[in-house]
């Protein structure tokens, strides 16, 4: 009898052992549940990354020299552009484009370069003494017959070299410097008496 007792009791005891704890069931679940998150987590993060090494990588837009996409910059500079299209019948007019000194030496190799020139209206710029000389020597070595330079900054200072230079421009027929700052009356005669076949406004 007691050792039908002790067997149901041992059973009893090995019942209980065996029985899982809740506690410990809902620790199981729940690892079981951030095992599932944490390859969702993964699965994402894999999914994420294909997408990105699949796509075609992004091209920043080049701009132009001039800051406008697809602009063609002209390397042509103002007076360039105006020996290139505005002679007409051998005239061209550059007066009031505010042209100093600096652009003398660009008109000088236009001048050159030109086939045939009759006109060049350089008035009311700012060419002075310095440029007018150097611009006299480029003259006596092109076709022109008229050299228009009324109301620039030339003084009598210039007066002599024009004379010196000007001497070896036999085609050139008339000259234009009035409005400058040329006013010795001896040194306007003096340029009148040296270029006799040239008619002279001064």
């Amino acid at each position: 009898m007691q050792q039908m007792m002790s067997a149901r009791n041992g059973n009893a005891r090995g019942n209980t052992l065996a029985m899982p704890s809740p506690r410990a069931g809902g620790l199981a679940a729940a690892s079981h549940t951030l095992n599932l998150s944490g390859s969702a987590v993964s699965m994402a993060n894999n999914n994420s990354a294909n997408l990105s090494s699949s796509l075609p990588p992004k091209v920043a837009p080049q701009a132009s020299k001039a800051g406008v996409p697809g602009k063609k910059v002209s390397k042509d500079s103002a007076i360039a552009i105006a020996f290139k299209n505005e002679i007409h019948e051998g005239c061209l007019n550059l007066s009031q484009r505010g042209i100093g000194d600096q652009q003398i030496n660009e008109i000088n190799k236009k001048l050159q370069a030109t086939g045939y020139m009759r006109e060049l209206d350089l008035s009311g710029n700012k060419i002075t003494d310095s440029g007018v000389q150097h611009l006299a020597k480029a003259i006596c070595e092109a076709s022109l017959e008229s050299l228009n330079l009324s109301n620039n900054k030339i003084s009598d200072k210039s007066i002599e070299p024009l004379a010196a230079t000007l001497r070896f421009a036999k085609g050139l027929k008339q000259l234009n410097l009035e409005g400058n700052g040329i006013t010795n009356r001896v040194s306007k005669n003096k340029l009148k008496n040296s270029l006799t076949w040239m008619q002279i406004q001064i």
